[in-house]
Parts: C-alpha cells; sequence; structure tokens
C-alpha cells in the first residue's frame, strides 16, 4: 500500500503504516454505511469489468461500457479515499 498522504480542510494527515490504512479502512467498513455502499459499488464495477476485459472481441457497446465503468469506478474509489482521510485526521 504504502504511505497515504493527502490533504483535508488545510491540515496534513498521514497514515504511516500500510496497518495504519488497513485498521482505518476496516473501521469504516465495521461501521460506515456509506463506505460500506461505496465498497460493493466498486466491487460490482470490478467484477463487471473483468467480465469485459475476459472478451477477445468486445463490441463498441462492450467498449463503451467499459470505459464508463472505470469511470464510474474511479469516481467511487475517490469517495472512499476521501472517507478515509476524514476518517484518519
Amino acid at each position: 500500500m504504502g504511505l497515504k498522504t493527502g490533504l483535508t480542510i488545510g491540515r496534513i494527515f498521514t497514515m504511516n503504516t500500510p496497518a495504519e490504512y488497513e485498521v482505518t479502512r476496516a473501521k469504516l467498513i465495521a461501521n460506515d454505511s456509506v463506505y460500506r455502499k461505496l465498497l460493493k459499488e466498486h466491487r460490482h464495477y470490478e467484477a463487471r469489468l473483468q467480465e469485459l476485459s475476459a472478451l477477445h472481441f468486445p463490441t463498441p457497446e462492450e467498449q463503451d461500457e467499459e470505459q464508463v465503468l472505470k469511470q464510474k469506478k474511479l469516481k467511487v474509489k475517490d469517495r472512499m479515499e476521501a472517507l478515509l482521510r476524514r476518517t484518519a485526521a
């Protein structure tokens, strides 16, 4: 995982170890319904992207779907990371 740093409300936060990152993540999974919903969405998008990437000759529609899913997955990941940063701060 590496060093996780970022900016939140003008303050710098740091999760110095992967263990700290995982502890914070585990707390969110256990206690935050929004984080769990985002995690479920992220996993759903990842599963569908795996299906699409396994296709040898995807249709133009499937290629478009793949691009849309990648964007959605990234937005969800960004929201998850924002929750992690707020929780760690």
